[in-house]
């Protein structure tokens, strides 16, 4: 199994736990797309790079608002709108710094989406 199998594997995983899980990607700090997974339930397919680009933008600003504003290092932001959330974890994949994210529908638990999130970045970090 290469590296991408591996991701989506770990990704359907978590399928089975979140209700009303959308998407899971993960990207380069830079913004290039490593592995994005849409779930069944997701009918609004993005463009993975347009992601990617997207999600790591967001982190860099919550990167810099966390330094400037309360003098720590960003771990993760969330963005909650009418129609879902968005979940950006902080991880590392192959040693190299990344982001995960989340995207759900409104169907969901954030407390929850926040726990699998932090768990399947603690794996990346870990285990591939």
């Amino acid at each position: 199994m290469n590296a991408k199998e591996n991701l989506i594997k770990a990704f359907k995983k978590i399928e089975l736990k979140i209700e009303d899980i959308k998407v899971i990607n993960l990207s380069t700090l830079d913004g290039f797309p490593l592995c994005t997974h849409y779930f069944n339930s997701s009918s609004n397919k993005l463009e993975d790079d347009k992601l990617s680009a997207a999600v790591s933008s967001m982190a860099a600003l919550s990167q810099a608002a966390a330094k400037q504003m309360i003098g720590s290092k960003f771990s993760s932001t969330t963005i909650e709108t009418e129609n879902g959330s968005m979940l950006l974890v902080k991880t590392k994949y192959n040693k190299a710094s990344c982001i995960l994210c989340f995207i759900t529908g409104n169907n969901h638990q954030i407390g929850q989406v926040r726990y699998f999130a932090f768990k399947l970045s603690d794996y990346l970090k870990h285990s591939l």
